[in-house]
């Protein structure tokens, strides 16, 4: 049987290369085992736990660390002989698919009669190179598909292989049968195959087992198995990893009690509140630092989409007509409404002239438009001002992250944000107002966080510190139902 894995990020691509694989296999006659993920990471989880594909048909032009190429290269470091066939809208990744040897290169949208030659190579290749292994017995040698083996018994110095349809009688230890298994399905060392010792006497196929006790294990062909309790974790493993797609999972669950015993321990060791508070703050600090320079490669990202889209409007036409061939009108339908959808999303809100603060700013004050906040914005950075961008930044992020909080405690028909920023005289004035619950906490410094049982929030101590730094002014006032905040920085 061959096994086929097709992995693409669009499922519209996905579903119509599906479709000419089991117009393929009804025309050829060809038992095949098809299945498909969208993405390269979700294929190699999968190909980890179960090495059973022969053929993948792997778009090239996807995003993560195991996608197209990448994932290629590793499958191709495994030494596993897997059939590769690249598919892609566009035609220069040629060289990369000859560096880790693939079997072709489909252009989108997919030709059927393409796709068909390409599963008449594969098939073709993988009977050639079907996984069997030479076993010596009394009569000769046998040729024997190690997928048809459902487990061995050492017997003295020989073993007992039972298989799918005949028991043979082999004439070589267990240790060696396993060697030579290993061998014929490409199993390097240190990798996990199929076959594992459940008993110093039993090599099973994990493949094959229909129920896992602690003392027997029940085979496909109704046989129980002895297995040994030094075996039985291993043994229990790999049938899950193979079954339930879970792989190390004891070892998770080991390295999270580590992580819980090593914070208890820390825990223990802070002598004072004092230097925790400080601990926390600084990691804070530097969380959000990290959180805004995010955002703002964000915006680059977007900017760059927005000029690329002229190269995306193929890839979408492509998309389209996958739709259309496959007659679903109403995902196409739905497919140009997303477009057009995401093309409007593209127009910025607004323009600063500060890549930076465009970054947060728009982002923020989609989420805020999101949760059904009426938003009034407008603002300008001056050039040359002595706020550096990550600071700026995080004053604006921090101050709208309250303002929206704020609304959301109240009915949708009440929240309002207004913002404004620009040069005012020799200052950079920044002035936020926002509707609220009229709810606040008072200290001897000013306003405290509602969050928060003491002291102030993160985000107010942020700003207040950005403010401190670069030797400016903070108001914040609140009106019943109103809260407002000013800021004045300084420009020379």
């Amino acid at each position: 049987m061959l096994n086929i894995a097709v992995v693409d990020d669009e499922q519209v691509h996905r579903d119509i290369l599906m479709k000419y694989i089991e117009e393929w296999k009804a025309r050829e006659g060809v038992e095949a085992q098809v299945e498909d993920f969208p993405s390269g990471e979700a294929f190699y989880f999968s190909w980890c736990g179960d090495q059973r594909w022969d053929v993948l048909f792997l778009d090239i032009c996807m995003e993560g660390e195991t996608a197209g190429v990448m994932l290629a290269k590793k499958l191709r470091e495994k030494k596993r002989a897997i059939v590769i066939i690249f598919t892609t809208g566009i035609p220069d990744y040629m060289q990369e698919g000859f560096e880790v040897e693939a079997l072709h290169y489909l252009l989108k949208p997919l030709d059927k009669r393409k796709v068909w030659e390409c599963l008449d190579k594969c098939f073709r290749r993988t009977e050639t190179e079907r996984r069997t292994v030479l076993l010596p017995i009394e009569e000769g040698t046998v040729k024997v598909d190690g997928d048809k083996i459902l487990y061995a018994e050492a017997v003295g110095h020989y073993c007992t292989v039972t298989c799918a349809e005949e028991v043979l009688e082999v004439r070589m230890g267990i240790r060696e049968l396993e060697r030579k298994l290993r061998e014929s399905m490409g199993i390097g060392e240190g990798q996990e195959g199929n076959f594992v010792f459940t008993h110093r006497s039993y090599l099973v196929n994990v493949q094959k087992i229909a129920r896992m006790g602690r003392q027997d294990i029940l085979m496909d062909n109704g046989v129980s198995v002895p297995v040994s309790r030094r075996s039985y974790n291993q043994v229990n493993d790999r049938f899950i990893a193979l079954f339930c797609g879970l792989r190390g999972h004891r070892g998770i669950c080991m390295i999270v009690n580590v992580i819980i015993l090593t914070a208890a321990i820390a825990a223990a060791m802070v002598g004072t509140r004092f230097y925790v508070r400080w601990f926390v703050e600084r990691q804070i600090a530097g969380y959000q630092n990290d959180l805004t320079q995010k955002h703002c490669q964000e915006v680059d990202n977007l900017y760059r989409q927005t000029r690329g889209w002229r190269h995306d409007f193929k890839n979408h036409l492509q998309t389209m007509q996958a739709y259309l061939e496959l007659g679903q009108l109403e995902p196409l339908e739905h497919y140009i409404r997303e477009l057009t959808e995401d093309y409007n999303r593209m127009d910025m809100v607004l323009r600063t002239g500060n890549t930076m603060v465009d970054a947060i700013l728009n982002s923020k004050l989609s989420v805020l438009r999101e949760g059904d906040i009426r938003v009034d914005a407008s603002a300008a950075v001056p050039e040359g001002i002595p706020v550096s961008d990550v600071d700026l930044s995080v004053m604006i992020g921090n101050l709208l992250d309250n303002a929206m909080e704020a609304c959301l405690k109240i009915p949708a028909e009440k929240r309002f944000v207004r913002f404004y920023m620009a040069k005012a005289k020799e200052n950079l004035y920044i002035y936020v107002m926002n509707s609220a619950g009229g709810e606040y906490r008072r200290g001897i410094g000013g306003y405290l966080s509602t969050k928060a049982s003491d002291g102030h929030g993160y985000g107010l101590a942020r700003i207040d510190k950005v403010v401190k730094k670069y030797k400016g002014y903070r108001n914040r006032q609140d009106e019943g139902d109103v809260f407002a905040t000013e800021i004045l920085i300084p420009l020379c």
